[in-house]
């Protein structure tokens, strides 16, 4: 199965999906349902002709395949531009982007049907990707980005970013090739203070930079999300929650 597939089995495995009203967030051109398949709407930080703008020349292919965003929302708290209600939410590759992601949960909350809505996370599991070396985020890390109200990723977070980046790909892991070891040494920066640097001139630059804010393993994410509900910041819980399949990068969750 490809990856589309395997996240699909995993959601009806636990949803009859038939009937399901769906928003998809930052689909681009890989959404988990068409709108033939199913009633789904997509939602994104920009819009196809945006995306178009910023990705037409690196990515032409994705580009041409892209969908039609229904919901072009540009505020942290985007629950405020939707009155409509939703039985299924789905993110994938998303909530390691998102800068405040006690916020961004909160916000989901508030667009679900209540009592009967889910959420499926698709998550990248750090040990199967550039963030190896990266430590997982904490609940202090977590806290702190909401009580300063990010709107976009911190020093912090970029820096972090940089300087734990290597070049390393799932099938790096999992190929259990002498490979992994050369490219743990493959840092982009000669040290701390030089991606510091660096971090700090693309903010300059740039505060909607896109990085992974947030970084989980499976047990990470699961520990991190039973601390965020017993401390009331959300009323969302585990349901169900899939480890990392091989030859791949990411587990799936579902919230409710």
């Amino acid at each position: 199965m490809n990856v589309r597939q395997i996240r699909r089995s995993f959601i009806e495995q636990h949803l009859e999906v038939a009937g399901l009203r769906m928003l998809e967030f930052g689909a681009f051109d890989y959404p988990t349902y068409s709108k033939a398949e199913q009633n789904i709407a997509y939602l994104d930080f920009f819009s196809k002709a945006e995306l178009a703008a910023l990705h037409g020349a690196t990515k032409p292919e994705r580009v041409q395949n892209s969908i039609d965003v229904d919901f072009v929302v540009k505020e942290r708290e985007f629950a405020r531009n939707l009155s409509e209600r939703f039985d299924l939410l789905i993110a994938n590759h998303v909530i390691e982007h998102v800068p405040d992601l006690i916020r961004w949960l909160q916000n989901a909350e508030k667009i679900l049907h209540p009592g009967g809505g889910r959420i499926f996370l698709s998550v990248p599991d750090k040990n199967y990707t550039f963030d190896l070396l990266r430590p997982v985020s904490r609940i202090g890390d977590l806290i702190l980005a909401f009580e300063e109200q990010l709107k976009s990723p911190s020093l912090r977070q970029v820096f972090e970013h940089l300087y734990y980046h290597r070049p390393i790909k799932a099938d790096d892991v999992w190929g259990g090739s002498g490979k992994l070891v050369q490219l743990l040494s493959e840092a982009r920066y000669p040290h701390a203070r030089a991606a510091w640097t660096r971090a700090k001139a693309i903010l300059a630059r740039d505060s909607n930079v896109d990085v992974h804010c947030n970084v989980f393993t499976y047990t990470s994410f699961l520990q991190l999300f039973e601390e965020l509900h017993q401390a009331g910041y959300t009323a969302l819980k585990v349901l169900h929650c899939n480890e990392v399949r091989p030859s791949m990068n990411e587990f799936h969750a579902l919230l409710a």
